[in-house]
């Protein structure tokens, strides 16, 4: 019996960095919210979990990068607004 992992599914990439975040292996997590986001780079949401990982890992200012990117793309999307004011 074998296990099939469809790498392109953004699920689970999704679960893989709530699994390791919840373990505190936080760049694990970045690394798997990153190829979510190569997978399906224009979901806001995705752009914003990415970027909630990088400060949990200490990357500040790769989230800062990441969402200044995101907002000029959409400046109306408030989640990544009010995060980005956050690290400001």
């Amino acid at each position: 019996m074998s296990l099939y992992v469809d790498v392109m599914d953004i699920e689970t990439h999704r679960l893989l960095a709530s699994a390791y975040a919840g373990l505190g292996r936080n760049d694990k997590a970045v690394d798997e919210w990153s190829v979510a986001v190569e997978i399906k780079p224009d979901d806001p949401e995705l752009v914003v979990s990415a970027a909630h990982g990088e400060i949990a890992a200490g990357r500040k200012e790769a989230a800062r990068k990441r969402l200044e990117a995101l907002h000029e793309k959409t400046p109306d999307f408030a989640p990544a607004k009010k995060l980005l004011d956050e690290l400001k």
